[in-house]
């Protein structure tokens, strides 16, 4: 099943997609996004004037005709103003921005009572498969100590990242855990994170599990961002077929 999530993936050009799609955002993944769809697609950033000035849009109300999907790589602060247009022009949403706080949780949750939204904190392939090892083992090695270290890019600006904490509360589930906690301190009632910020790095997330005089370690590591980009992309033609709701990647692909 993870064969054949590759496979669409690699598969699914631009003109799947279909209409116009907006950017939201256009740092380095909203920028590997933009050269997946062929750059032929609105780009929606304040800070950024630059390729094609009928294409680039410093503000989400001035875009020029109503996009048919929207790509969301921007930031938390982003938010108000992305809900706002998407419900009022009942445009499909994906959200792949990371960091956002419990309240603005709840209106995306909100907002998807209106329209389809699909949100991910990692639209990678191998990202279902890596979760239902972690619960499998979760399961089994409840008792132990159980840890997720993350590592990315030196200017990354959400620590832990919104995938290491996907992680954590999958692990936290599946073992009856209390939930995370940060730092290197171990409490076997609790899963615990810790992170790096070095280089370039575009993503690694391990899993310990330390029952003592054994030890298990599952790790995920993406080395090109154009697998997020093409995940994305996936992701708009997918939440373009979808009514009203809250979706994420194991929705297009059952891997379970």
């Amino acid at each position: 099943m993870v064969k054949f999530l590759y496979h669409n993936m690699l598969d699914t050009k631009p003109q799947d997609v279909g209409g116009k799609v907006a950017i939201n955002g256009f740092g380095k993944m909203g920028r590997a996004v933009w050269e997946e769809l062929g750059r032929d697609a609105y780009v929606v950033d304040p800070h950024y004037v630059g390729y094609d000035e009928s294409n680039c849009i410093q503000n989400i109300q001035a875009l020029p005709s109503r996009p048919t999907v929207i790509i969301d790589f921007s930031s938390p602060q982003a938010l108000n103003e992305l809900l706002s247009y998407a419900v009022d022009y009942g445009v499909p949403l994906v959200i792949a921005t990371t960091g956002h706080t419990v309240e603005q949780k709840r209106m995306i949750e909100e907002a998807s009572r209106h329209i389809p939204i699909y949100r991910s904190a990692n639209t990678s392939a191998s990202m279902p498969a890596f979760l239902n090892a972690c619960r499998l083992l979760a399961t089994r090695l409840a008792s132990g100590y159980i840890t997720v270290h993350e590592i990315h890019r030196q200017d990354k600006k959400d620590a832990p990242s919104g995938t290491a904490i996907m992680i954590a509360d999958v692990l936290s589930q599946s073992a009856g855990k209390r939930g995370y906690i940060l730092g290197d301190r171990k409490d076997a009632d609790y899963v615990g994170i810790t992170y790096e910020r070095m280089g370039d790095v575009v993503g690694v997330h391990r899993v310990n599990f330390d029952c003592g005089q054994e030890k298990v370690t599952l790790e995920h590591v993406v080395t090109d961002r154009r697998v997020f980009a093409r995940g994305a992309v996936l992701a708009a033609k997918f939440i373009q077929t979808k009514t009203s709701g809250l979706y994420g990647i194991e929705d297009i692909v059952d891997v379970r």
